[in-house]
This record gives structure tokens, sequence and C-alpha cells, in this order.
């Protein structure tokens, strides 16, 4: 089964969620942070208007801080469909529009079976739920309690020093973790339906048209029990429980061919982050991201206003929509504020790194197989816009994935045979789509 057709099938009696109170107040830890009352739930698309992006400049993930499952959809910014020399095109968005396309790697789904703490009634309902991004860091959180006291929280990064999006689930009073841990591939990826072991791990992989690609999680508990099946990884019982996660393809930016290795290659390498990062403590982690993520945001200080807003998120945007006195408002500068504080968080969590790439129409998130325009790499301003801010904003670092890659296909096929249909004689033309 593939993301789309899991996410059909995920409500319950209808519901997507079980009956849920939000938290009364919540101050973030960190000035520059969004923050929600509820889940990504309740809108066309949830994925793109209430989703939290987190990313390590290639590999990233979108948060929807959901109870009953936990969804987190995630991509790596080298998986596409399509190969080097497709220039030709065919009309349309996908995998056969002639240019390739930027594919959904798929997402880890993590479904809530403790029924002594909530049964979708009433009386064992979500309390006090907020759920946020503290851009200043780079860390997602969601917390909420039940109705016996027990506090439940969730922590995620992606993670460069590491390579990984780790996740933490934690459980502090008389209830206890129970938790399906399940890998989805998305649509187009040829790939068979995960498969899962004793020791926590889970994967599945398969061949695009140029590239191998590799998806790997390992949950490793504190107390209770763990067991594999043919659904997932079960957890029960326990106090914490952390969740690692890589995907990673054979893409190759000094190969003519964009691919180097095979399957096996690939598979070893993703095994190897994985069980790197699983040996060490999430402290461990936490303090190596924190370090690494805030030595880029921390360059620039931009405060349009003496304190931030107590609103919500959501709240303060519509707010700051409402008239042009709450544009002008204390809330209104800090929505602006946290505006600007935003797109340089995105630029580092999508442009960062060895790779070759720059971020994409979407940086580097995308929850579809028919991305409109392909997700791409659109030149004609839209790439162009992505960078504009980063030099102003003292990340060079983040510019040179596109810089990089416009050396080299300086020198390929494609950029080459568009300068020859052109009219040139020698040099190189950059497509409008790639």
């Amino acid at each position: 089964m593939t993301y789309t057709a899991y996410r059909q099938q995920l409500p319950q009696n209808g519901r997507w969620e079980y009956p849920l109170s939000p938290i009364s107040t919540f101050t973030p830890e960190s000035r520059h942070t969004l923050w929600y009352k509820k889940p990504a739930m309740g809108v066309s698309n949830p994925w793109m208007e209430y989703s939290l992006p987190i990313g390590n400049g290639s590999l990233g993930a979108s948060l929807f801080g959901g109870v009953m499952n936990d969804e987190i959809q995630f991509n790596e910014k080298t998986l596409w469909a399509g190969g080097p020399k497709d220039i030709n095109p065919r009309g349309g968005d996908g995998p056969g529009s002639g240019f390739g396309c930027f594919l959904n790697f798929g997402g880890v789904f993590v479904k809530n079976l403790n029924t002594e703490a909530f049964d979708g009634t009433s009386a064992k309902n979500v309390l006090n739920y907020v759920r946020y991004l503290d851009l200043d860091k780079g860390i997602g959180g969601v917390n909420f309690s039940d109705k016996a006291g027990t506090k439940y929280t969730r922590r995620y990064l992606a993670s460069a020093p590491d390579g990984v999006i780790a996740a933490r689930y934690t459980a502090e009073g008389a209830n206890k973790l129970h938790l399906v841990f399940r890998l989805i591939p998305g649509e187009e990826l040829h790939a068979d339906n995960a498969t899962y072991s004793a020791d926590g791990t889970g994967s599945f992989h398969g061949k695009l048209q140029t590239v191998y690609h590799n998806a790997r999680i390992k949950v490793v508990p504190v107390g209770g029990t763990l067991r594999a099946t043919d659904e997932g990884i079960e957890v029960d019982g326990a106090s914490e429980v952390l969740l690692f996660l890589c995907g990673g393809t054979s893409f190759d930016s000094f190969s003519a061919e964009r691919t180097s290795g095979d399957a096996t290659q690939l598979a070893n390498r993703v095994k190897g982050i994985v069980d790197a990062a699983a040996a060490k403590s999430w402290d461990e982690l936490l303090s190596a991201h924190t370090a690494d993520f805030t030595s880029y945001m921390g360059r620039v200080d931009l405060q349009l206003t003496p304190n931030p807003s107590k609103r919500n998120t959501e709240e303060l945007v519509k707010y700051y929509g409402g008239s042009q006195s709450s544009k002008n408002s204390p809330d209104g500068l800090f929505l602006e504020e946290l505006y600007f504080h935003f797109g340089r968080y995105l630029g580092i969590s999508s442009s960062r790194g060895a790779q070759h790439v720059p971020n994409n129409l979407q940086g580097i998130w995308n929850n579809r197989a028919n991305a409109p325009w392909n997700s791409d790499v659109h030149t004609n301003i839209n790439i162009q816009m992505n960078y504009w801010p980063i030099e102003q904003t003292n990340l060079s670092e983040c510019h040179e994935p596109f810089l990089n890659f416009i050396i080299d296909n300086a020198k390929s096929y494609g950029w080459m045979t568009a300068a020859k249909r052109s009219g040139q004689t020698k040099g190189w033309t950059v497509l409008h789509r790639k």
C-alpha cells in the first residue's frame, strides 16, 4: 500500500482525531515559534496549510502532530523520476511529463493503541494539546495529557550532524506508550511494502529510471516490549520511544549519468547512518543538532516589537488580515518578524550539505507524485527567488548547493543540448524546467 491510499483509510468511524481540548496558555521556549492548538487537520489540504516542515538541508519532513495517528511525511531532495537527458516536455506534471519530477518518499505513521488513556469518547479525551515549531532551534514538538494526569511529549528534529530525522515520544505518569510505527512508501516509487525486523527496523527500497532509493526506520524503546509484525513495529508499555528515519538515493552529481553504486551499496549506507544515530542518546542528538542549527539561525536577529505575541499562529494570521490597524499593531509587527525568520529557517532547512542540488519550488517538501510544475527547479524566476535572501541574511553556505548545481550542469547533456537548440555553437543554456 502506498502513501495516499494508506492515509485515506486512517479515519476511525469517520473521525481523524480523538476528542481534543487545547492548552489554555502556552509560552514558547524560543521567541520565534509557530504554534497551534490542534493537529494539522480540518482543511482540504492540511499538508500545505498546517503541517510543520523540518529539514537538514537534504532530508526533510512535514509534521502533522496527530494523537490518534501521528504522521511524519518525508522527502529527500534527490528522489527524482526521470533522467539527465529528459529535456522533451510531453505536458502535465508527474513522472511522464518529460522533465522528470520530484517525488514523495512516503511517511512514517505512528498509531496510538493506548485505549486506557484514549478511546475516542469524551470520557477519555486528549487534554492540554499544543503543537509547535521552534524556528530558532529547528525543533518540532507536541504536548498533551490524558484524564489520568499522564503527560505526553513528542519532539522532532532533522539532524545535519547525524543525517537522520529523529523523534522522541515520552509518557510521564500512570499510563504508558502503546504505539505502532509503520513506514509507507510514496506513489510511483516502484517499491514493495516495507518489511520489519525484530531489532525494531523497517525498510523499503526500489529503482527509478536513474536512481536507486532506500528508506529505513529504527525504533528504540525505553522499557516495555517491542515486536515486529507485518503491520509495523509495535511498542507496548514504554515510558519513552526513539524513532530514527533516513532516506537516500544513489544520485551522484559528479557522474554524467547522475548515479553511482548499486542498491546494496545504498542500503548499507542508509543502514549505517541509522545505526550510528541510534547508538547515541537523545540528549547527544539534540545537543549536536541544536549547536549546528543555531550556528546558522543565530547569525541574524530582527525584532520589530519588544515582546512576542501571545496569540497562536493561526489566530495571529487571522488577526493580521483583519484591518490595517491590526497590521500596524505590535502583534501585526511580530507576525512580520516571524515571517522574516521563517524564510531564513526554510533556507537553512532545505539548502545545505555536500549534494550539488538546490532547493526546488517547494523547498524539499512534497507529498505528491504529481506536484504542481513537478516541484522542480524552475529557472525562469522561482529558484532565483528562493536564494534572494541567502547572502543578505548571512547564509552563504546555503547558496553553495545552487551555485554548484549550475557549475555541474553547465557541462551536462541537457544544458549543452538546449544551447544548440537555440542556435549556439558552444556554451550552455539553462533549461526553464529541470
